[in-house]
């Protein structure tokens, strides 16, 4: 591998699974400002996706055509994937909805529109990967 493909490959990676294009597109022009890159997920295929790119952060709507806590339950068990965080950005403001996912393993719950609260700590998240990141490289 060389070093151009290496150097791509250590930016963080986000994958959104999220059933709205608008979103995911929003995301990414965040995620990329950042230093992030994206991998989109329209059609609740989250789990084989994160097992084969190994993102630092997954992006999880919960309604969509699979139950997002049925994704997210596969996510949290699998050996592959377990270790990844995972935030629920999802229109449902129920609060028995977001302690189940929280429980199910989730690392924040976040309801639609996102808020300053999701961007700050998504800002937060992939400043704290990139600073990790560094620090290996030396």
């Amino acid at each position: 591998m060389t070093a151009a493909k290496l150097e791509f490959r250590s930016f963080p990676t986000v994958l959104i699974s999220d059933d709205n294009p608008y979103v995911i597109r929003a995301l990414e022009r965040l995620i990329r400002a950042e230093g992030g890159r994206i991998i989109a997920d329209l059609n609740s295929k989250v789990v084989e996706l994160a097992r084969t790119h190994q993102p630092v952060l997954i992006i999880l709507d919960i309604a969509q055509k699979t139950d997002g806590r049925h994704l997210l339950r596969k996510l949290k068990r699998d050996v592959l994937t377990k270790g990844i965080d995972a935030f629920v950005l999802t229109a449902s403001a129920d609060p028995v909805v977001r302690e189940l996912c929280l429980r199910l393993g989730a690392s924040d719950y976040f309801v639609k529109p996102a808020d300053a609260r999701f961007f700050l700590k998504l800002g937060k998240y992939l400043a704290l990967r990139k600073r990790k990141r560094n620090r290996t490289k030396q």
